[in-house]
Order: structure tokens, then C-alpha cells, then sequence
């Protein structure tokens, strides 16, 4: 699988949440978002980010709410012999 692209990522995020802000950092995306009703929402596209190998957490502070996507590295299992 080839690495998803940070305009892939934003059209993502974009296509469920409200997009208020974007802060973009080395190895992660910071959205900052309006909708009221993010949890349900956070859950789609943690599914949706899954399949790309990408990994989302959400915060909330006084400055509002932020979703961070960073990748996730699968790690391989070694087996023993």
C-alpha cells in the first residue's frame, strides 16, 4: 500500500467534518473542527483512516476541538523458530 497523500487526508477529514483550521506538522495534521456532534462523527473516520494505515485522536480544550491524525505503522510479528 502506498502512502496516502496529506490532500487525500484533508479531503478526508473535509468530507465529515467542518474544517475551521488546519495546522500541518511533521508526520501529523491537526484539524481544528466546529461540528457539535463529533463523536459519532470521529467514529467514521477512524474507520475510514484505518484503512489507509492512519491514526486519528480527538482533543477538546478551551480553544475548541482538535482532531490529529498521525500515521500508524503496523508493526510484523517475528516468529520464533
Amino acid at each position: 500500500m502506498t502512502e496516502p497523500t496529506q490532500e487525500h487526508v484533508i479531503s478526508i477529514v473535509s468530507s465529515i467534518f467542518g474544517v475551521e483550521d488546519l495546522i500541518i506538522n511533521d508526520g501529523s495534521l491537526k484539524f481544528k473542527i466546529e461540528d457539535k456532534d463529533f463523536k459519532n462523527k470521529f467514529v467514521s473516520l477512524a474507520r475510514q483512516l484505518e484503512f489507509i494505515n492512519m491514526l486519528a485522536r480527538i482533543e477538546k480544550d478551551s480553544d475548541g476541538i482538535y482532531v490529529f491524525v498521525t500515521s500508524f505503522e503496523r508493526k510484523k510479528r517475528k516468529w520464533l523458530s
